[in-house]
Parts: structure tokens; C-alpha cells; sequence
């Protein structure tokens, strides 16, 4: 939002509507309100966790990517049922939505 409103000033100081005085304090305002904001919408990732095939965390995972290990099989027996469902369902909507 702040961009289109950067945008709209300069544009006015080109068809010289607003003189560049009058837009310059308008600017630092607007650079100032983009650099708060910014600060006030920052986040950390202090923690992850996850499950990846073929490694024990995302480092080895990421190391696995690099040097271009193959990460893919079979889906494992133990979790089909866990998708089952979801996928039944899916295919069955699908079905009913093209008839």
C-alpha cells in the first residue's frame, strides 16, 4: 500500500501538481512509517521440528538436497490408512462435480 502511495506522489511531482518541497517531506514520512512497520511485522523461528525422508533434521535434510540425494520411495505401508480417506473423498467429489 505504502508503494502505491510513493508512486502516486512521485507522479504528481512529475505532472508538477505537487512541488518537490512539498512532496519531500511527504516521502520521509512514508519511508518512515515503511521502516516501522517492518520492525513491528518481523518474526524469529526460535524452533522446527519435522519428519523428511531420508534424514534426521533439516540440516541433513538440506545436505541430502545439495548433493542430490534421491529422498523418494513408496509411501510406507504404516501410513496409508492415514490417507485413505482423504483420498477417497477427494476422487469421489471430483466425480461428482464432473457429471
Amino acid at each position: 500500500m505504502m508503494k502505491l502511495v510513493k508512486n502516486y506522489i512521485l507522479s504528481q511531482v512529475a505532472a508538477r501538481t505537487l512541488s518537490k518541497s512539498e512532496a519531500l517531506p511527504l516521502l520521509q514520512e512514508l519511508s518512515n512509517q515503511e521502516g516501522n512497520s517492518a520492525r513491528m511485522e518481523d518474526i524469529a523461528v526460535i524452533g522446527m521440528a519435522c519428519r523428511l525422508p531420508q534424514a534426521g533434521g533439516p540440516e541433513e535434510f538440506w545436505s541430502n538436497l545439495i548433493h542430490g540425494v534421491d529422498s523418494i520411495g513408496d509411501f510406507p505401508d504404516s501410513r496409508k490408512r492415514d490417507v485413505d480417506a482423504p483420498i477417497r473423498d477427494y476422487f469421489k467429489q471430483a466425480q461428482c462435480a464432473g457429471d
